[in-house]
Formats: structure tokens, sequence, C-alpha cells
């Protein structure tokens, strides 16, 4: 039976390189066929018209005959897939080839690759990841399959961590990787379900690996090598645009940040031509600094000449109008032309100047502080050494005593306003208030300052008009240091001259006026402008001060006034005097009770068998407090810590504790803690406890009454401000008897 075989289709279909029958492939048509051709025969022997029979060589039966043209349909029908795929390829790979130049964005291109390269190959699921170097991993920006949301959103997208699973693997190697079975690999991160197949392929640019495209299959070795090489082709395209795509955010971004950058910024030739620059350098340097023109600032010119020379960076410090900048000059190695960065730095050489006049000031206010400190301290122990080492009568000891006074009061006074300073700066400085006579907080300022006045031939007089009120509400203590500054002030910079202190009301709402008027040297307008400023003096050299001065009153005086509502100025002309102005707002109030001392309690003091307990490490203090409070007549028992104050308090029962805070050992607050404890605990009276501190920051009172303690005394206090606290409580723990 002869069947003939139309040679001319099948060679069409498949392509006439399989039937070059003058070489070596027309073995491949006879193993296809399953025929022997007989070599070195003519070829029209056997295809004649592309048509033949087979009757020379060997008869077919009609069921191998089917069988064998089953198996040439089948290997066309291969071969025409396998073309197809390649075609496919070819499209995708073509597509980004002609897209490589549009201006697309980073997130952009890896969308673009999940939703036409990945789903025209077929795949059933693929994510893209990107690099973050900020957060050290790999982040998912596009997706195609499951993970994939409208709009180009990911459901729930991952991280994943440098080096971690097989997209961090092959992001740290740069080689793809085809896993045939992910379960057993230990490297297989789960995402959204666990799949049995993954193919990951890094994108790489600039020699980097930028992004990865990672695929999975639910089927046990999906992929295959030709899938690798048309992804990775893709991959590689990718990472091209992705690169063109960076550079050209960076390129944009770094114009962006060049023309919108606050400081002026330019760049020039090396014969100083400006070649290119940015807004703010038009607005700082205005005319000197235009394109296609010599800069026009003269320092720069001059140091082109350093720098055309040795091709180094070099800083150029110039003033331009009232501001003063740095321009850094960088040559561009490989190019004739330097980039110029102009920092403003007029701000920072302001502060410069202040600090180091600040430190000038401050060197200054030491040296000042000492003689201030010393000059009393040196009356004192002077004073003392010739009380203990001579014969004098009550009349000179009395005479050296009330001296000694007084520079301990300066003392006072320069530590108060050391504090007071200090507490001002940080915002801390806070009043206390109480009622008292207005009139005679004047009258006796006015008196403290009257001998001195005299010593220095001046004349000083008080005036208070009658329409200002008697008694009223403030910090009596600050009040009084203000005036003291201002008199203080007035007699300093007055020899032979008068000083007068004028009290008058301002409208009706409780303000009040303080005028101190001088006719001494007064003050320049230089100087005017910084009296007021810490540690600052009068440096008028016409001036010449007779006393110095710390060089915080005034300063401390303007901050106090303002806490009181008010404020503090002052108008002077040099050597014709001076008149500063003290406005303080006080509240108004009707005359109190008057507070009379209890004679008869006083008198009856010895019938308290019970002491008044004094806890004080300083032997001095302890002292005195315990020698004024006998003199009042009450027995006293002193301790010198907190924890002996503790056992004596329950062994003696004292009626009243003066108990001070900082002590070693057991501090004031403990103890008073304990002492409170033992007597809620034994069912005991409550002892009051009055807090001795040198502290006046309300915080430390707030803590000593939050510990137990029923009041607080501020060292130093006067005699009298004892006797009263003492006398209350006595009378107060009488009455529980």
């Amino acid at each position: 039976m002869r069947h003939l075989v139309n040679w001319g289709i099948i060679e069409s279909i498949m392509g006439g390189s399989y039937f070059d029958y003058d070489s070596k492939t027309s073995a491949y048509a006879r193993v296809i066929l399953g025929v022997k051709i007989r070599k070195n025969i003519d070829k029209t022997q056997y295809f004649n018209d592309k048509t033949t029979t087979f009757a020379h060589e060997r008869r077919f039966s009609s069921k191998s005959y089917v069988f064998r043209r089953f198996r040439i349909l089948r290997v066309m029908s291969k071969n025409i897939k396998e073309n197809k795929s390649d075609l496919v390829a070819l499209d995708i790979i073509s597509y980004f080839s002609r897209s490589l130049f549009k201006n697309n964005s980073p997130e952009e291109i890896v969308w673009d690759i999940a939703e036409k390269c990945i789903k025209t190959l077929g795949f059933n699921d693929c994510v893209i990841y990107l690099k973050n170097d900020e957060k050290k991993h790999w982040q998912q920006i596009a997706a195609f399959g499951p993970k994939k949301l409208n709009n180009r959103e990911i459901i729930d997208p991952i991280n994943i961590p440098y080096g971690k699973g097989i997209v961090g693997y092959v992001g740290k190697s740069g080689v793809a990787e085809v896993v045939y079975n992910t379960k057993t690999d230990d490297r297989y991160i789960t995402d959204d379900e666990v799949r049995s197949s993954e193919m990951t392929v890094p994108i790489w640019c600039d020699n980097e690996v930028i992004g990865i495209i990672d695929s999975e299959h639910e089927d046990f070795g999906y992929y295959t090598k030709k899938h690798l090489r048309i992804v990775q082709s893709i991959a590689n395209i990718c990472g091209q645009k992705i690169g063109r795509a960076l550079s050209e955010k960076r390129t944009s971004s770094f114009a962006r940040f060049y023309e919108e950058n606050p400081s002026p910024v330019f760049r020039i030739n090396d014969s100083g031509e400006v070649m290119m620059l940015n807004e703010s350098t038009r607005n700082v340097f205005g005319e000197s600094v235009q394109v296609g023109e010599i800069v026009h600032i003269p320092e720069l010119v001059k140091g082109l000449e350093t720098i055309n020379q040795n091709k180094k960076k070099l800083q150029i410090q110039i003033s331009y109008g009232k501001q003063h900048y740095i321009l850094d000059v960088c040559p561009n190695k490989s190019r004739s032309y330097y980039n110029v960065y102009a920092i403003n730095v007029t701000e920072l050489m302001e502060e410069r100047n202040r600090v180091k006049k600040a430190e000038s000031v401050k060197s200054a206010f030491l040296s000042t502080m000492s003689h201030e400190i010393r000059t009393p301290l040196n009356a004192i122990l002077g004073l003392n050494y010739l009380m203990l080492n001579s014969d004098m009568t009550k009349s000179d000891l009395r005479k050296h005593l009330k001296s000694m006074e007084f520079s301990g009061k300066q003392l006072q006074s320069l530590v108060a306003d050391i504090l007071d300073f200090s507490r001002i700066q940080e915002g801390k400085l806070s009043l206390r208030h109480s009622v008292f006579n207005l009139h005679k907080l004047c009258d006796l300022v006015f008196n403290s300052f009257y001998q001195r006045a005299k010593e220095h031939g001046n004349f000083l007089n008080i005036e208070i008009e009658d329409s200002t009120p008697v008694w009223v509400k403030g910090d009596m203590g600050k009040v009084i240091q203000m005036l003291n500054n201002l008199i203080n002030n007035a007699l300093k910079f007055t020899d032979q001259g008068v000083v007068l202190v004028y009290v008058s009301m301002k409208g009706n709402l409780g303000l009040v006026q303080f005028d101190v008027i001088d006719n001494g040297r007064g003050i320049s307008e230089k100087n005017m402008i910084k009296i007021f400023d810490a540690f600052e003096q009068s440096d008028d050299q016409e001036v010449n001060v007779g006393e110095s001065g710390s060089g915080l009153g005034l300063p401390i005086s303007r901050n106090l006034a303002e806490l009181h509502g008010g404020k503090l100025s002052v108008v002077s002309s040099l050597n014709k005097g001076s008149t500063f102005t003290l406005e303080v707002k006080f509240e108004i109030v009707k005359k109190p009770k008057k507070i009379k001392l209890d004679k008869k309690q006083n008198s009856e003091a010895h019938l308290l068998k019970l002491p008044v307990l004094i806890v004080d490490d300083n032997h001095i203090n302890s002292f005195v407090v315990s020698e004024l409070i006998k003199q009042m007549g009450y027995n006293t028992v002193t301790e010198n810590d907190g924890a002996q104050a503790l056992e004596v308090s329950k062994k003696m029962k004292p009626f009243l504790i003066f108990m001070d805070i900082q002590m070693p050992i057991l501090d004031g607050y403990k103890a008073t803690q304990m002492i409170r404890e033992y007597e809620l605990k034994m069912g005991l009276n409550r002892v009051p406890i009055i807090a001795l501190t040198a502290d006046a920051e309300p915080s430390t009172k707030e803590k000593a009454l939050d510990s137990g303690m029923d009041d607080v005394i501020v060292k130093p206090f006067s005699p009298t401000q004892l006797e009263i606290i003492v006398g209350d409580y006595a009378s107060r723990f009488r009455k529980t008897q």
C-alpha cells in the first residue's frame, strides 16, 4: 500500500531548516518520520514536486502510518507552542525596550512589569520589591495576582529584612534562583499563602541590586529555565529604566535643592564670570553677582588667584552691607569652574562677640563680687578681733556691733541679689505677699540711708503724697530691695548734692509710683541702653565712681517691678542728674488688727515644763536659736541630726520642734515623716515642726509641708519673727492642756 506525504506542507509549517537535506539535519527529519533515507541519492528521487512514495524503501501499514503521523503532529504542535512563547517573550522585551525612555518613576516601572509582563507570561502570582536602604529591608512595591488590589495597591504588604528569605538571599547574592520545591527550602517565607515553587530574579542597576522580581506558583517545578531567561532579560531592562528614573529624580531633586536653597549658591569659571546662580543669590548680592558678568565681590576675586594655583577648597569671609558671610569656594576637579556656597554668619559673629563680652563681664563681675564680699567680711572679722583683744567701753562695743550689723546686712543684701538674679534667669522667682504699712516701710528705708547720705555731704529727703495708700498687700521684702537699690545708686553717683524720694498714687488701681531723683553725675546716652543688663555698670570716662557695686541691682529691680505688675524706667543726662521711676501695683487693704505679744504668756513661759527641740547640724546656728528662745523664758534641747531628734522627741515630748532640712545621717524631711508615723502609731498629739532653712525656693516650702512640717522660716530671720512664732505655738499648746 502506498501513502503519499505532502512534504511541502510539512516543510512550510516546521521550517525549511529541518529539511535541509544537504546538511546533517536530514538525520533529524529521518528520526522524526521514522524513515530511512538512503544517503547520496538525488533529492528528486525522493521529493519529486514535494510529493513522493515510499514504495522503494518501505511499505507502511495503516496502523504504523497513523502512529507516525500522530508523532509528527505532536512535534509540530510543540514547536508551534515554543515559537509562540518565544514571540510573546520577544513582544514583552520589545515593549520594555520601547518604553525605556519614557519618564516613569521607579514605582510606575515596577507596576508596569507586574501588569504588562507577568500577566502576559501567564504567571499566577508575582510581587516586586525595591530596596529601602534607610530601613534595611526589601519593600513590596507592586504585585500581580492575589496580592493586588485595584488602583495599584497591595493587600497587606510585607517587608523582608536584608539577607532573610529567598528574596533577601537573592538580593544579597545578586544571582537569580528557581526553587522547584519550597517545602524543602527553609529560607521560604510565607506571605499571603504557601505555594510550591518560586522564581526570584534580581534587578541590577549600577552594579547594585536595587529590586527583586519574585513569582510563586502552586505547582511543584513550574518554572523553567526559559521563564528565568525571559524574566531576567526584563529585569535587566527594568534596572536600566529604574536607574534612569532614579537619576532623573536625583537630578530634579538637586535642581530644586539648588534653586530653593535659602542660602546663596552660584557657580563661576576660573575667570570669575558667573555661570549660574539661585534665587537667594539674586536677593542677597543683587547686581554684584549676575550671570554672564564678572563677580563684583573683591575678596572672592582675590581668592580666585589662590584657588587657580592650588585647586583646593577655600573659605573667604566677607562683609556685605550689614551682613557677614563665609564663602565656601569649591573647585571642580574635572572642569574649570567653582561652586560658591555662601553662609550667613552674622548672628554667629554677633553671638561670638556677645560671648566674648559676657566672658569679660563675668570676669569683671567675679572681681567685683570678690571686692563686695570681702569688704564687709573684712569689717566684721576686723571688728570682731578688736572686740576680743581690746578693752573697750560699753559704748565702743555697741558702736562696733552696730557696724558689724551693717556689714552683715550688706552681705545679706548681696547674697539676696545673686540668688534673686539666678532665680530670675531660671524663671523661678516668686513673690511672698503680706500686709504691711507702706508709709512706715518708706520711713524705714529712708532712715537706713540717712546717715550715709550725711557722711557724703548729700541731702536726702522723702515725701509721701497724702493720696498714697497706707496699708497694702505685696512682697514687702522685694519692695525694700528695689528702693534700697535705687537710693543706693543715687547716693553712689552724687557728691555734695540732693537725693529726693517722692511717693505718689497713680490712678485708683493700686499703682504706686516711687521717683528717686538726684542731681549727680547722670548717665550718658550710650550707657542708658545697657544699665539694665546684668553685670553692667556705668563706664563713662567722665564719671568717677566712688563706690563699686555688683551690677545686679537695676536688672533685678526691673524684673521685680514687672513681677509686681509695674515697671522701672529712667530719664538722665550726663552731669545733670537722673530720675528713676519705679511703679509697683499693690492690693489696697484695710488696716489690720494690731498684733500684740502676749506678755502674760511670756511671763508664764517658765510654767511650761516641756522644752523646745532645736535640730541643726550647724552648732552656731543651733546655739543662736537656742539662746534667743531661752531669753523668751522657754527651755531648749539641741541636737545635730534627724536620727537623734527622733529619739529625743520620743523621750522628752517637746511642745515645739525647729528642724533644719539639710543634715547628715537623717535629713529634716525624713525625720519629720518618721516622727509623724510614730505619733500616729502611738496615738499621740501632733507636735508642731517648723523648718529652718536657708533655701527660700517655693518648692522647698512645698516639700517641707508635704513631709509633715507645719511652717517654714527662712534664714536669716529676725529675733522678733522667732519670738512671734514661739509665742503663738506656746499659746496653742497651753490651750490643749
